[in-house]
C-alpha cells in the first residue's frame, strides 16, 4: 500500500457558505468576522502552511515560555488549537448528518490543563493539529450545500454547520495573530 501523502495544492477546493445572522451564539462572531465572506475553505488550507511556518522551526525552550498577558505557553496554544479542530469538527459532523441531539459546551482551560500539552513536543502537537485539520477539510469537502445550513444545538445555543466551519477558520486566525505577536517581539 502506498503511504498517504499530500500537498496543499492537492487538497479539495471547498465552497463554504458564510453564516447568516442568527447562525450561532454572538460570542463566536468574533471569530467569524476574521473570515472574509466565502474564504473559509481556502483559509482552512492556507492555515496549514502558516502553522508549519510558525511552529516548524520553533525551539522547544521558546515553546515553553509564558509571558504576560498570556496564560498559556505556545505548546498549550497549539494543543488548544487541536482541541478546537476536534470539538468544532465533531459538532459540524453531527449537525451535518442531521443529528439534533443537543451537544454540550466545553471548558478550554480544563482541556489544556488536563491534556498537559506543556509536556508534548511541538512536532507531535503540530502533526496532530494538521491531521485534525485535514480531517475537517475532507469532511467539509464532501458535504452537500444544504448540509451547511443544518442547524443543531450547541451549549444551549442554535448553530449551523456553516457557522462552525467559519468558526474553525476564524479561531485559528485569531490565534495566529497572537502567536505572531508573541514570536515577533
Amino acid at each position: 500500500m502506498k503511504p498517504f501523502a499530500f500537498t496543499l495544492d492537492s487538497l479539495p477546493q471547498i465552497a463554504i457558505p458564510y453564516p447568516a445572522a442568527g447562525d450561532c451564539n454572538e460570542y463566536f462572531l468574533r471569530y467569524i468576522k476574521l473570515v472574509p465572506s466565502g474564504q473559509a475553505g481556502s483559509m482552512l488550507v492556507s492555515q496549514i502552511d502558516q502553522m508549519q511556518q510558525l511552529f516548524g522551526n520553533m525551539s522547544e525552550s521558546a515553546s515553553l515560555e509564558v509571558t504576560s498577558p498570556w496564560k498559556w505557553n505556545l505548546r498549550q496554544v497549539l494543543g488548544h488549537l487541536g482541541d478546537g479542530e476536534r470539538v468544532f469538527g465533531y459538532r459540524a459532523a453531527r449537525i451535518a448528518a442531521g443529528d439534533t441531539t443537543p451537544l454540550p459546551g466545553f471548558d478550554q482551560d480544563i482541556l489544556v490543563e488536563g491534556m498537559q500539552y506543556q509536556n508534548v513536543s511541538i512536532p507531535t502537537l503540530l502533526y496532530e493539529w494538521i491531521s485534525l485539520r485535514l480531517a475537517n477539510i475532507m469532511l467539509f469537502s464532501r458535504l452537500r450545500t444544504e448540509q451547511f445550513i443544518n442547524r443543531g444545538t450547541v451549549d444551549n445555543n442554535s448553530m449551523t454547520v456553516s457557522a462552525l466551519a467559519n468558526i474553525i477558520a476564524g479561531h485559528v486566525e485569531h490565534h495566529l495573530a497572537i502567536i505572531r505577536q508573541r514570536v515577533m517581539r
